[in-house]
C-alpha cells in the first residue's frame, strides 16, 4: 500500500473513485430514495381536448407521494406544462404546487419529486399544451421509480475539475514543466485545446434556432448591405416623406407615437436609410459569400468565425507574453489561463446570442486579440521581426471597421509595446536610422489599405471619412443630444466593473441584475449579469499591482516595462467602458468592448506572479488563487448560456437541449 500510495498516478485514481462514488449516491439520490417505492396509477390514457388540456380525476391516496411521474407524446409543440394539485395532512383545501415542463426528447423529463405536508389525502395531475397542439398521455403515476443512471459527461468534467484542482494547489508533476517553444508534444495539446473550443463555439451559435434563423428584420442588415453593394451603392433606401419632413428624426419615440415609418437601428442621413455596423465583416463574409453564391451569409457564422480568430489570438497571445516576461511560467498555467480567457463570460455572450449587434464586438475582439498576438511575436522573434508587426498591423487596423473605439486599444499597444522598440533599435544602431524608416513605413502600409476602405464607407454614407454615424442612429434615444453626464457615468461603470450578480436556487441559477435606480433623466438599460470584475475574478489579479510591495517587485523583474503595459491597457479599457456608458447606455454586450485591455493587463499580471513565485514559498497560493479564479469565470459563462434573462432564453426556443443538461443538476 505505501508503494502503492507513491506511484503518482495514485491520487488521480482515488479522485477518480471518489467522483464514481458521487455518482453513484449523491448524484442519483433519487434512485436511492424511490428504490422500496410502489407506482400507483392515477391518470388513464388520454389526449387534451381542443384547448389543449388534460386532467385526471381527484384521486384519493390516503399515504405519502413522494413523486410524481407524467409519461406523455407531443404533437406541435415541444414541451408541455404540468401542474400538480393536493390536499395533505397539513392542508384541508387543495393547493397548486409550482409548474414544471416535461419535453419527451429528454429522458425522465416528466419525474418531479414533491414534498407535501404529511401524507396526501387527494391528488390531481393536469396537462397544458398550446392550443393546436396536442398531448397523449400515456401514463401518470405517483411513487414512480426513479431508475438509477450513470452519466459519463458529468463524471469526466468532476474528474477533470478535480484532477487539475489537485494539480495546481500541489504545484507537482504537470506543473513544472515549462513553456517550451519548440515542444511539439505542447503544440499538439495547444492544438487540440483550440480545436475543442472551436468545436464548442460551433455548437453554442447553433443551439438557440431563434438566432439560426432570426425573426426580426432589423437582424438582416449585413445581408441587406451586400444586395445594395453588388448594386452599386451603400444607401438601403430613401425614407418616408413623413420623415423626411419630421424636425428631428432621431427623436423614435416621437416617431412611434406619431406612425411615422422608419427602420430601427439603421442609420439615417439625409433622407437615406444606412446600416449602421462597420464595413469590415460585410466585406469578410456577407458581401463575398452573396457573390458567389447568391445567398445570404448567417449571422452566427459570422460571430463563430470571429471567435476562432480570437481564441487563436488569445492562446498566441498568451504565449508570447510569456516568452517575454515569464518564462518560467509551467505550460499547464498558461494553457489554463489562456482557456479561461476565452471562456470570458462577456464574450460567451456574444456566442450565446449571436445576432446582428454582437457581429462587430466579437470581430473587433477577434481583430485586437490576433493583432497583439503578431506583435508580440514579432517583438520576441530575432528574424522576420517585421513581416510579424505587418501582420499584426493589417489586424489591428480591422478594428476601425468594426468597433471604431477599440482603436484606443490599438493605440496603446503601439505606444507600450513597439514604440518602446522602435526607439530603442534606433539608439543602438544609428546608422540604420533609414532602415527603421523603412521598417514604419511597411508597418503603415496595411493600416492605410484599411484606413482607406474605412474612409471611402464612412463618406459615401455621411459625406465625412472620419464620421462613423452613431449620431444618425434610428435607436432607443437621440444620440444627438445624449451629451455626457457623471451620474450617468458612475452608474454604469458601477455596473460594468462591479455590480454583483443575482443568483438563486433554482436551474440554471443566474438571473439578471436590476439596474433600478433614482436618476433623474433617460439612462438606456438594458439586462446584465454582473461586473466584470466579480463574474471573472482572474481580473482582480490587478488588485496585486495596485498593491506598492507587488508593484516594486514587478519594476524590479520586468525590464521590459510591464507595469506601465498593467496600468496603460487597464486605464483604456476604463477610458472605453467610459464612452460606451455616456455614449450608449448600459448594455450587457458593452461589457465585451472593455474586455480586451483589462484581459491583456490581468494575464500579464499573472504571467509576472506565476514567474516570480516558481521556487518559492507563494507557489501553491498563487496556483490555488488561479485555479479557483479561472474556474469561476468559467462556471459564470455556463450559467450565462442558459440564464433566462436575456429575452431569448435557449428553455423557451430549445428545451430539449435546456432540460437535456438541466437532467444533470437534478439528483
Amino acid at each position: 500500500m505505501k508503494q502503492l500510495k507513491e506511484q503518482k498516478w495514485f491520487p488521480y485514481l482515488l479522485i477518480l473513485l471518489v467522483v464514481l462514488l458521487l455518482e453513484g449516491s449523491i448524484f442519483n439520490l433519487s434512485a436511492w430514495k424511490t428504490l422500496g417505492l410502489d407506482p400507483v396509477i392515477i391518470g388513464a390514457e388520454g389526449q387534451t381536448d381542443e384547448t389543449g388540456y388534460y386532467e385526471t380525476a381527484l384521486t384519493d391516496i390516503g399515504g405519502p407521494v413522494k413523486n410524481v411521474n407524467v409519461k406523455l407524446a407531443l404533437t406541435g409543440t415541444d414541451k408541455a406544462n404540468v401542474n400538480v394539485s393536493l390536499t395533505d395532512a397539513g392542508n384541508k383545501y387543495s393547493y397548486d404546487l409550482p409548474v414544471f415542463e416535461v419535453v419527451p426528447e429528454v429522458k425522465d423529463s416528466g419525474y418531479q419529486n414533491i414534498y407535501p405536508y404529511g401524507d396526501v389525502k387527494q391528488l390531481k395531475v393536469s396537462v397544458t399544451v398550446p392550443a393546436g397542439a396536442v398531448a397523449t398521455i400515456e401514463a401518470v403515476e405517483v411513487n414512480a421509480r426513479h431508475p438509477f443512471e450513470i452519466k459519463l459527461l458529468r463524471v469526466l468534467v468532476l474528474f477533470a475539475v478535480a484532477a487539475a484542482g489537485y494539480l495546481f494547489c500541489t504545484g507537482e508533476g504537470l506543473m513544472k514543466i515549462p513553456c517550451q517553444r519548440k515542444n511539439k508534444l505542447q503544440l499538439a495539446v495547444i492544438c487540440l485545446t483550440v480545436l475543442l473550443l472551436t468545436v464548442f463555439a460551433f455548437k453554442l451559435v447553433r443551439c438557440n434556432p431563434a438566432f439560426t434563423n432570426p425573426a426580426w428584420p432589423h437582424h438582416r442588415q449585413y445581408q441587406e448591405l451586400a444586395r445594395v453593394l453588388r448594386e452599386g451603392r451603400v444607401s438601403l433606401g430613401e425614407a418616408d416623406a413623413a420623415l423626411q419632413a419630421v424636425e428631428n428624426p432621431y427623436d423614435t419615440i416621437t416617431l412611434q407615437a406619431e406612425s411615422i415609418p422608419f427602420m430601427m437601428d439603421y442609420a439615417y442621413y439625409e433622407g437615406q436609410f444606412y446600416v449602421y455596423f462597420g464595413i469590415i465583416p460585410e466585406l469578410l463574409f456577407f458581401f463575398p459569400y452573396h457573390l458567389l453564391t447568391g445567398n445570404d451569409f448567417p449571422n452566427y457564422l459570422a460571430v463563430f468565425a470571429f471567435y476562432c480568430l480570437m481564441v487563436a489570438g488569445v492562446f498566441g497571445m498568451v504565449w508570447e507574453l510569456v516568452h517575454r516576461y515569464g518564462k518560467k511560467v509551467s505550460f499547464a498555467a498558461y494553457l489554463f489561463l489562456s482557456l479561461c480567457i476565452s471562456m470570458t463570460p462577456q464574450l460567451i455572450y456574444l456566442l450565446k446570442r449571436p445576432d446582428l449587434y454582437n457581429i462587430p464586438v466579437m470581430a473587433a475582439n477577434g481583430f485586437i486579440f490576433f493583432g497583439a498576438f503578431w506583435w508580440l511575436k514579432g517583438l520576441n522573434t530575432q528574424k522576420g521581426k517585421w513581416p510579424c508587426y505587418g501582420i499584426g498591423a493589417l489586424s489591428l487596423a480591422m478594428v476601425a471597421g468594426c468597433r471604431p473605439q477599440f482603436l484606443l486599444y490599438v493605440i496603446a499597444l503601439f505606444g507600450v509595446l513597439l514604440l518602446p522598440e522602435v526607439l530603442k533599435g534606433r539608439k543602438k544602431e544609428q546608422a540604420k536610422k533609414h532602415l527603421e524608416i523603412l521598417h514604419l513605413l511597411w508597418l503603415a502600409v496595411p493600416v492605410l489599405l484599411v484606413a482607406a476602405v474605412v474612409f471611402w464607407y464612412n463618406a459615401a454614407r455621411f459625406g465625412s471619412g472620419f464620421e462613423f454615424g452613431a449620431t444618425y442612429s434610428l435607436t432607443s434615444n437621440d444620440m444627438n443630444n445624449r451629451g455626457f453626464n457623471l451620474s450617468r457615468l458612475f452608474r454604469g461603470l458601477y455596473s460594468f466593473l462591479v455590480n454583483l450578480p443575482v443568483l438563486n436556487t433554482d436551474f440554471p441559477y443566474l438571473e439578471s441584475v436590476q439596474l433600478r435606480d433614482n436618476y433623474m433623466g433617460r439612462n438606456i438599460v438594458e439586462f446584465c449579469f454582473g461586473g466584470i470584475f466579480v463574474t471573472f475574478p482572474l481580473l482582480l489579479s490587478l488588485l496585486y499591482f495596485l498593491a506598492g510591495k507587488n508593484r516594486r517587485k514587478m519594476r524590479e523583474s520586468a525590464s521590459k516595462g510591464a507595469g506601465c503595459v498593467v496600468l496603460t491597457m487597464s486605464l483604456v479599457s476604463f477610458v472605453i467602458a467610459a464612452f460606451d456608458i455616456n455614449g450608449a447606455g448600459i448594455l450587457q454586450r458593452y461589457m465585451g468592448d472593455m474586455v480586451f485591455g483589462f484581459v491583456f493587463a490581468a494575464a500579464l499580471t499573472w504571467i509576472l506572479l506565476l514567474d516570480e513565485t516558481r521556487e518559492g514559498a507563494d507557489t501553491g497560493r498563487v496556483n490555488r488563487k488561479l485555479f479557483f479564479g479561472g474556474l469561476a469565470g468559467i462556471v459564470f459563462a455556463f450559467l450565462v448560456i442558459l440564464s433566462l434573462a436575456d429575452g431569448v432564453p435557449l428553455k423557451t426556443h430549445n428545451p430539449a437541449l435546456f432540460y437535456r443538461i438541466a437532467s444533470y443538476f437534478r439528483f
